[in-house]
């Protein structure tokens, strides 16, 4: 069970439509020590920032996690001694990285949400395909 100060995705269904409310976690500068210490271990979806020109935020990566939850997932990817993250190695040693996140329990929501972003956020990789269950 989700705590009330935790950000939580909420679905609200009317006409066999569904309305998503993303409340995300307020935006936190990536450090080991702070995700660990702040991020549950719960489904959810997650997003990675840098400071463009030190005052934008510039989105860099984009992602849900449903097994091992967001902590895990963030702290993988927010890791720059990662080799998958080489690409980005030398922005997130800047400093200049945050991260948010939102938690969501049900996995088709989460699926749904998650496609729905990566569709407005243009971001690259394999798009993910939506539940099927609304319109």
């Amino acid at each position: 069970m989700v705590d009330r100060g935790t950000p939580t995705i909420v679905k609200r269904v009317r006409r066999q439509t569904a309305y998503y409310a993303i409340t995300w976690s307020a935006l936190e500068p990536v450090s080991r020590r702070r995700i660990n210490a702040a991020v549950p271990s719960m489904p959810g979806i997650w997003e990675l920032y840098y400071l463009k020109h030190a005052r934008i935020p510039q989105l860099l990566k984009l992602g849900a996690a449903w097994r091992g939850g967001v902590r895990h997932r963030l702290r993988f990817e927010a890791d720059a001694e990662q080799i998958a993250n080489r690409d980005i190695k030398e922005l997130l040693e800047t400093g200049d990285c945050y991260y948010r996140y939102t938690i969501c329990e049900v996995r088709d929501d989460l699926v749904d949400v998650y496609s729905v972003l990566q569709s407005l956020r243009g971001t690259d990789g394999r798009p993910a395909e939506p539940s099927g269950r609304y319109a």
